[in-house]
Parts: C-alpha cells; structure tokens; sequence
C-alpha cells in the first residue's frame, strides 16, 4: 500500500479521491467499504476450515495471498452448485441486531464510568489519573511518550544501530523498595553484640557495688531512649521523633484516676464554639467502614456534627498545610522520614465521589493524599444541605491556602476573608487565628 502511487498510481489517485467503496449488487445506495466487502468474501472465506492454520513462514504467505483470490472464487462457484450462495447475505456487523446490541454496550460502558469512575469528559484535574482508581501518574513520563519514543529513534540512527533501545516508561505502577541485604542485617546485630561483649570484658575486675552503678546506666554510645542509629549521619545516630500517642499515654499513667475521658464535650449555659484539627479528626475516625469517597465525606459529616456539645451551633474545620515549600517547612523531614520508612511508597489518589476509599494505611501515608482529601472534604461539604441549627467554617484546607468558606443553612457558601491565613502550615496556629476571629464576632454581635 506504501508503494501504491509508484505500482498503481491510478488507484491511489481514486483512494485520494474518496472512491474506496465498492457495490456487491446492482441498485443505487448500497455501497460498503472495501473492509466491509472484503469481511463477506475473501476475509470470510480465509476463516473457514478449509484455510485455517496457515503457516507463518513468509514465503508460504505470500503464495497463499496470490493464490487467495482463486481458491475464494472456487469456494464460492462450490457453495453456488449446491444452493449455499450467501453473498448477498448482510454482514454480522450490519445488521439491526448487531447495532442495537452495539447501543447497549456503549450505554453500559457510560453507565460505569459515570457511576464508578472519574468522568474523563467532565473531569477539570490537570494531572494524570487512573479513572478507575482516581491514582495519579506518579510523573509526566506517559505524556511524553511521543517525544521520548522519538528520542529512542534518533539515538539509534545516529548510532547506526538496528534495534531501538527499550523505552522503560514509569507508569502508575510502583516499584517495592528494596530490602536490605542479609549481609547488611548481620553487620548491625555484630557490631551490636561486639559492643556489648568489650563492656562486659572491662567490668569482669569491678566490685559489685562499682558493677552495680555501671549497669544501672545504658551500655551505648548514646540514650537509646533518647537516639537511634543513623549511618547518614557522621556520629552514626539522630534524635528520636517525638510521638503525640505515647505522650499521652505517660500523661494518663502520671495522672492515674483522675483521668476522665468523656464521651462527649461538656455543655455549657452560653453559645460554644467547637474547633476541630481536621487531620485529628480523619487519623481518629480513619476511613469508617466507607466503601467510597462519598460515603466516607458524609460520615466524617455526621459524625462532626454529632459530636459538638448542646448549644453549639458554629463549627470551624482547620486543617493543616502540605504545600509548604521544603525550605520554608518545619515538617518536610519528618513526613519525609516517615514516607521513606514505609514499606511501600505509597500511591497519590485524586478523591472523587464514586471511586473506591484504596487502602487506608498506605493512603494516608503520602502527604499529599491527605491535602488531597482534605481539599475534597471542603468542596463537597461546600455545596451541602446544612440543617438549621449547625454552621461550618472550614479554613486550610483547599487547594487555595488563603481560602475560607462560611458555610451556612439556606445560602451559598461565600468567603471569609478574615482568616486567610496562607503562611500557617500547621492546623495548630490557625486554630488560634479561628479561636480568635469567633471570640471577636461573639463580642461584635
């Protein structure tokens, strides 16, 4: 076909031309495309057993293409003697049956992907994502296949090679980071066993009282409450991170029954306002049994309404900020230390309404899954149906950093330019900055 306009300039010219249609019968209005005739004659005669497992040697396919069209002329004179001519018959493809069975099939395929997926057509996202899944390309590799493809082959002319080198294209697959080597975990537990044995070596001429203060120390380089080891570094180790959990824990165990934890906030006699750390909330409620992203957003807001205290009627949900550069962040390296220390490196997610909730530990364990779905949170909760009685203000949590909603029964949502707070990246300041802004309005009104 490449070399028609050089073997059959004619018929390339009447291609060109648009005639590429050919009639099976007499009569006007009937013609079909070359594929389509080709389907009900030569096509359909090769898929019979009489020409079926054909070898794929070239020089045997190219005799069985020119013989091709005489063997299909015999079949078809053989089919005609006994009254089996089916040339006029209408191809599988062209009948009302095969079309109606068509429009169903496209109908289911738009059933699914406007129920259970990201609707591409509609969809404003910029990036890449999985429409099943709502997984974002981890990089713009994919988009730009062309250009490196293309890359690929200019390498290889230039090297006069015959073969183009593999293009391996990182798609929304991710690989498992690699497991240390057996050898690396015997140096440690060596090193640590030898520590240990030259302590006991230099106490065995100790007096039991001098063995008595010894071992009532560490027998380390350093605290072992207070470090850990770490080869990146040229002392070998770094200050253990800090935990929320624990500290609670010792603060329970040092205040013993005089902790008293209530099931829900007291009430007060004056109006209250309750004040909620948005990823507070999500780490304590986790994923509640949701299926989907929708499910999920409307228990989070049953149960934030249900949970403030009697004549409370205005909620503010403050989240935290992941788009802080790292320059300028004081959590970089810790959400750093804690995305590098999983066992997998966790996927990025685009929330959307019927997209499944994916696995919840490895969800939360990329920074940007939860701006993801903070930011999903406050767009859906902005355009609900809120009872009377409850307002939301919902700061820090949308893509834009100095965006607010007051968010009420009976009206749209509208800004509050008041608390646009772009520099706070922890929820903690903000909530001040909202503890603040709700003493000030009490007072105005």
């Amino acid at each position: 076909m490449r070399a028609l306009p050089v073997l059959a300039p004619s018929i390339d010219e009447a291609f060109r031309e648009g005639q590429f249609t050919v009639h099976q019968c007499s009569g006007q209005y009937n013609v079909v495309r070359t594929d389509m005739a080709l389907e009900k004659t030569y096509n359909r005669d090769a898929k019979m057993k009489l020409f079926a497992a054909i070898t794929q040697k070239p020089a045997t396919i190219d005799k069985y293409l020119r013989a091709h069209p005489i063997l299909t002329a015999i079949s078809e004179e053989t089919k005609a003697m006994a009254n089996l001519n089916t040339a006029s018959a209408r191809h599988h493809e062209d009948s009302t049956h095969y079309a109606s069975m068509n429009a169903e099939r496209v109908q289911q395929l738009k059933n699914v992907v406007e129920r259970q997926m990201v609707n591409p057509f509609v969809c404003e996202a910029q990036d890449l994502l999985n429409i099943s899944t709502g997984e974002k390309a981890p990089n713009t590799e994919l988009i730009q296949a062309r250009e490196i493809g293309r890359e690929a082959l200019k390498s290889a002319e230039g090297k006069g090679s015959e073969k183009i080198a593999a293009v391996k294209l990182t798609t929304f697959a991710m690989k498992m980071t690699k497991k240390a080597a057996p050898a690396a975990k015997a140096k440690k537990v060596y090193e640590a066993e030898s520590q240990v044995l030259r302590s006991l070596y230099f106490t065995q001429n100790m007096t039991d009282a001098e063995k008595i203060e010894v071992f009532s120390h560490e027998w380390t380089n350093y605290p072992s409450s207070l470090f850990e080891p770490d080869h990146s570094l040229d002392q070998g180790f770094s200050m253990r991170k800090g935990n929320k959990a624990d500290y609670l824990t010792a603060i329970r165990a040092s205040v013993g029954n005089v902790w008293t934890e209530t099931a829900a906030l007291p009430s007060t006699a004056e109006s209250a306002v309750l004040i909620v750390d948005a990823m507070a909330f999500i780490q304590r409620n986790q994923h509640m049994g949701s299926t989907t992203f929708s499910e999920l957003q409307q228990k989070y807001l049953k149960q934030l309404t249900s949970s403030r205290p009697p004549n409370c009627n205005l909620i503010h949900f403050v989240g935290d900020r992941y788009d802080v550069p790292p320059s300028e962040s004081l959590k970089y390296k810790e959400r750093a230390r804690r995305e590098k220390s999983g066992k997998e490196k966790s996927k990025e997610y685009q929330p959307y309404d019927v997209l499944p909730v994916p696995e919840w530990k490895n969800f939360m364990q990329n920074p940007n899954n939860k701006a993801n779905l903070l930011n999903f949170l406050g767009e859906s909760w902005a355009h609900q149906n809120f009872s009377s009685s409850c307002t939301l203000i919902l700061g820090g949590v949308f893509k834009d950093p100095g965006r607010t909603l007051f968010v009420s029964h009976g009206s749209e949502a509208r800004d509050l330019p008041e608390l646009s707070r772009r520099r706070h990246e922890e929820a903690d300041t903000r909530m001040f900055a909202h503890m603040t802004y709700s003493q000030l309005t009490a007072a105005w009104t």
